[in-house]
């Protein structure tokens, strides 16, 4: 898997904080943006700490990531919101670095994105690794959200998963990285209205933004 700047990024408007980016390669195509009133499906949640919000298919459930190997040594804290819909199921992940995140970006002279890149994308695996086998299938960058951010299409190869197909957007800071995902079954229900709501509602709050509201 390689990462990439599609090249005519120039050419092209960037994402807003109110609009995630639609698809990767050929879903590109299928991922159609809906109108706000076409969107409104599933149940919005706010962040209790105010980082994100989005339109999950149902309420969504808070639970404590499991931190791996040696996880504890980049997570200082992680929490997971997770739905599970008619079709999709959706997540949010809100991971906080510890300092070691900063020495690493130190280390690479590079943004939080490259860092994630750099060593075959070791740190990015440990983002969106739930210890299960995986695959990616296709990557690239976005500029948005005040940073530059990921997209990744993504198999679960782990068994008995009903939904193995992964779209994903890794939206990185040097304070904490945000990672959201839809899974699938087929690569036809990206285009399903739980997906389309939750991809155009889908918001962050970068940590400046956070500071001058505060």
């Amino acid at each position: 898997m390689t990462a990439h700047r599609d090249k005519n990024d120039s050419t092209k408007p960037q994402p807003t904080r109110r609009q995630m980016i639609g698809g990767l390669g050929a879903l590109a195509a299928t991922m159609a943006m809906p109108s706000l009133a076409q969107a409104q499906v599933g149940v919005m949640f706010n962040d209790p700490v105010g980082f994100f919000r989005a339109a999950f298919p149902n309420n969504p459930v808070r639970i404590d990531m499991p931190m791996p190997g040696d996880g504890w040594q980049w997570f200082e804290r992680t929490d997971l919101f997770i739905a599970n819909g008619t079709v999709i199921t959706a997540q949010i992940a809100r991971l906080h670095w510890t300092p070691r995140f900063r020495i690493a970006m130190q280390l690479q002279q590079a943004g939080p994105a490259d860092t994630l890149l750099a060593d075959d994308q070791a740190l990015l695996r440990r983002v969106v690794s739930e210890q299960v086998p995986f695959e990616f299938l296709r990557a690239s960058t976005f500029d948005g959200f005040e940073t530059r951010g990921i997209q990744a299409y993504i198999r679960d190869l782990g068994e008995n998963n009903p939904r193995p197909l992964r779209l994903s957007w890794i939206i990185p800071y040097a304070e904490l990285v945000i990672a959201a995902h839809v899974k699938v079954a087929d690569e036809s229900q990206f285009q399903s209205a739980e997906a389309l709501a939750f991809n155009q509602s889908f918001e962050v709050f970068p940590p400046s933004m956070r500071r001058r509201e505060g």
